[in-house]
């Protein structure tokens, strides 16, 4: 018997926590097995602000990567990308059009590829956050 099925029922209607992994409980988590086994009524749910964070998060490590291969350094303020990192982090539809003009001279300049704009497209519609239904907790449904 495992230390989770060993405890009352009642704390199994709480909240379970976010992952240490940093996945908060989504499609990569290496504990939703876990979760699954102990609690099979429980509902996985992911909250908007951890969604755009991940997101975020794969946009700076593109960014920051290309740059690497590009110019085999980190960024600096010279680098049209690295200046307008802050611009890949809101999505495009949100920008002035002062800073849509700075944000595609920027990827026309140091983006040859193309990944860095495809990165930042899934944050495009911010990453589909709008049709999430707001935070809930993973309970059982008894």
């Amino acid at each position: 018997m495992t230390w989770w099925a060993q405890r009352s029922v009642l704390p199994r209607t709480r909240r379970v926590g976010r992952c240490r992994g940093g996945c908060a409980g989504g499609r990569c988590c290496t504990c939703r097995s876990g979760i699954r086994t102990a609690l099979p009524d429980a509902r996985i749910a992911v909250d908007k602000w951890h969604l755009v964070a991940l997101a975020n998060l794969m946009v700076t490590q593109v960014r920051q990567r290309i740059t690497r291969q590009l110019h085999g350094r980190r960024g600096t303020a010279t680098d049209k990308v690295w200046a307008s990192r802050q611009l890949l982090l809101i999505g495009y539809e949100h920008l002035t059009v002062k800073q849509k003009a700075r944000f595609n001279a920027a990827l026309a300049a140091e983006d040859p590829t193309n990944e860095i704009a495809a990165a930042q497209t899934s944050l495009g519609d911010d990453v589909a956050a709008q049709s999430l239904p707001q935070p809930s907790f993973a309970t059982t449904e008894s």
